[in-house]
């Protein structure tokens, strides 16, 4: 029996789609699962987007108890309790933000307290990619309360090692595909998939996901005016958690506004696949990173990427042979970069990289990683 702490649908994003992913993996291998969702994940003042809700036609619905709310102290006791009484063998709780250190440390020990079993941290960042004044005060208390983590790259597990030591067992599994959002089994094809998002251009870039200064859209845009071909155009698709209006402007003095198809909103499910259909190459010029979602959303419907080298992303990403790396924060080595892709006609030879790493990326070896971590920790416990 397995406990899973981490938001999922009505929640919308890449950590809500990945504990469906989680949940429905352990289930596939037998596990009896229960997720203890959020009621309130964070407070409309903390959030920068329009809406926290998952509004797509298919959301990925899992089983849950939505019964933590971040800023209630006294549901943090009442899911602390919801958790024992299930008697799990492992709690594996979602960590991404030190926002939730109270809650998560708390809840962490007071499970280990009243079931005797390990609790597991699953790190999707270690620290986050804006940081704050209290992000390791936070991070420290709620990884107390933790019996062991997973990081998801080897650049991660070396800066909670500094944060934590090394008497704590850690081990990495890296980031497995998402693949939810072929919805019909199938690819759309490319020319149909362009019309539908209004591009027409014979070669497309793609930008997508949240847009955040890390994401390095800025670095994209000044790439664009230096890339050698001017028939490329650039689809970005995603809800902007800063003023667009920085965008705009700067697309406007590139003089590159007729070659940008700017999507500003959250892109629902039922959607994604179509704007990585019509794209050649998807680009994530990130200034800083842990992993990346986009690139396993990416790897998932084979469109090649472009990333910088910045945190796992590297270890994910080989270049020449599962997609471009180039230096962070430089757009001419992106501009260079993309050049280099069509000019060597590089998108085949990428895509049947890609296949040959399906394997590293499946959902089992996470939970193979995870239920090895628990069996290990439950053996020295016994000891």
């Amino acid at each position: 029996k397995i406990a899973l702490l981490g938001p999922c649908y009505p929640f919308r994003g890449g950590i809500a789609h990945y504990t469906a992913s989680l949940y429905r993996a352990l289930t596939d291998e037998g596990h009896a699962v229960k997720v203890y969702n959020f009621s309130r994940q964070y407070p409309s003042i903390f959030f920068p987007g329009k809406s926290q809700l998952d509004y797509s036609a298919d959301g990925f619905k899992v089983p849950s108890q939505e019964i933590l709310d971040s800023i209630n102290p006294l549901s943090w006791l009442k899911t602390s309790r919801a958790i024992a009484r299930f008697e799990p063998e492992m709690t594996v709780v979602t960590w991404w933000h030190p926002y939730f250190g109270l809650p998560f440390g708390l809840i962490s020990r007071h499970v280990r307290r009243k079931t005797g079993k390990p609790v597991v941290f699953l790190c999707h960042n270690v620290l986050p990619h804006e940081p704050t004044g209290f992000d390791h005060v936070l991070s420290r208390f709620a990884f107390r309360g933790a019996s062991g983590f997973i990081v998801q790259a080897i650049k991660e597990l070396s800066t909670l090692r500094d944060m934590i030591g090394f008497n704590v067992p850690a081990e990495v599994a890296p980031h497995p595909v998402y693949d939810l959002f072929n919805l019909d089994g199938r690819l759309a094809e490319r020319e149909t998939s362009r019309r539908e998002i209004g591009v027409s251009s014979k070669r497309v870039l793609l930008f997508f996901g949240y847009i955040r200064p890390y994401k390095g859209l800025e670095v994209l845009l000044r790439a664009m005016p230096l890339v050698k071909d001017k028939e490329i155009d650039l689809v970005i698709a995603g809800e902007c958690y800063e003023d667009p209006e920085r965008y705009l402007h700067l697309m406007a003095e590139l003089g590159i506004e007729e070659r940008v198809h700017f999507e500003n909103r959250y892109i629902p499910n039922e959607e994604v696949a179509r704007y990585f259909a019509a794209a050649d190459l998807v680009t994530l010029p990130y200034l800083s990173a842990t992993q990346s979602g986009v690139v396993q959303v990416a790897n998932a419907l084979g469109v090649p990427v472009l990333v910088s080298d910045v945190g796992g992303i590297p270890e994910v990403v080989e270049d020449g042979k599962t997609g471009i790396v180039v230096p962070a924060d430089d757009p001419l080595a992106v501009a260079r970069g993309i050049d280099r892709f069509f000019h060597e006609e590089m998108e085949s030879s990428l895509k049947e990289g890609m296949k040959l790493k399906q394997d590293h990326f499946k959902w089992t070896n996470l939970v193979d990683t995870l239920i090895n971590l628990n069996q290990s920790l439950l053996s020295t416990q016994q000891k």
